[in-house]
């Protein structure tokens, strides 16, 4: 009886969830990302949205150039700003000022970091000037954390003292620079291995990582397909044999 009915309640559910989910032919089922405030269709294609709103709020005849995204928008002001090629979206953060807004660095982008400090270090750079180097050539909080250090240490700080108050992340960096002082070897090598260890260490979390998610999916499927096999497998061949035993 339950092998009967299963298979029709499946068709039931099927049945009512066509009737219930909008075909891709109702005009309810565009996207409203796609449509704007007043009714007219936004352009789909790369930066027609930012030429849309260039020409309706600036008064500038919107100008659509081969380049999608990396195009140029030359001569046209929005809410007072100016939007100038591919290096206006992205190079300002909203409402950022100040030393505060910087965000903080990424351990991802620390190896890279001591990677060129190794090498300023290997051309015959003094500690504070390689620092300095590195620190204006980085974008975001890591060069901003390095210009930090090179401030400290041009004032005379000890090396361990310069990088205190720092993200955790930093800490192969001083370490590195100290055994290299304690051991009298060229600091430019230690820094280069610290980096190597970095880049290491960072592999082996992302195929643990990947290991952890594999069990993790399994057992959610696991206990989704076990009831159903039992309702659709087990059961009926206990129910087929009981009939068969009672007779």
């Amino acid at each position: 009886m339950i092998a009967l009915v299963l298979p029709l309640l499946c068709g039931v559910a099927a049945g009512a969830a066509v009737l219930v989910l909008p075909r891709r032919s109702d005009p309810e089922w565009t996207p409203r990302a796609a449509w704007g405030a007043s009714g007219t269709r936004l352009p789909t294609r790369p930066g027609g949205v930012v030429a849309l709103l260039v020409g309706r709020r600036g008064g500038v005849r919107p100008r659509w150039r081969r380049g999608g995204i990396g195009s140029r928008v030359i001569g046209s002001r929005v809410a007072g700003s100016r939007v100038i090629g591919s290096r206006g979206i992205g190079s300002a953060r909203v409402g950022a000022t100040g030393p505060s807004a910087v965000a903080p660095a990424h351990p991802a982008t620390v190896p890279e970091a001591l990677e060129l400090l190794a090498l300023a270090l290997l051309g015959g750079g003094s500690l504070s000037s390689a620092v300095s180097r590195v620190g204006a050539v980085l974008p975001g909080g890591v060069g901003a954390d390095l210009s930090e250090v090179a401030v400290r240490l041009r004032r005379g700080m000890p090396g361990e003292e310069a990088w205190e108050g720092l993200e955790p992340s930093w800490e192969p960096a001083w370490r590195s620079l100290q055994l290299a002082e304690a051991a009298g070897v060229p600091p430019g090598q230690a820094l280069g291995r610290a980096a190597q260890d970095l880049r290491r260490d960072a592999v082996a979390d992302v195929e643990v990582a990947a290991a952890k998610l594999g069990i993790r999916l399994v057992v959610p499927l696991g206990l989704a397909f076990l009831p159903a096999f039992v309702l659709t497998t087990v059961l009926p061949l206990v129910l087929a044999l009981m009939r068969d035993l009672s007779w």
